[in-house]
């Protein structure tokens, strides 16, 4: 059993956040991972694929 789609947090201790982000970067940041998650339910994949989150600016 495997994993086909993975979608590339911060860290391992921060997968859903960034602790070096002011408040509303780390909102955006959030929003941005949600998005890609979605993204990611949505893609036909057929071997392990990897989503990255774009860098919040």
């Amino acid at each position: 059993m495997g994993v086909l789609r993975i979608v590339q947090g911060k860290a391992v201790t921060h997968p859903f956040g960034d602790p070096e982000l002011d408040e509303a970067d780390e909102m955006e940041y959030r929003r941005r991972v949600v998005e890609t998650a979605i993204s990611a339910l949505e893609a036909e994949v057929s071997e392990p694929t990897v989503f990255d989150i774009q860098a919040v600016s």
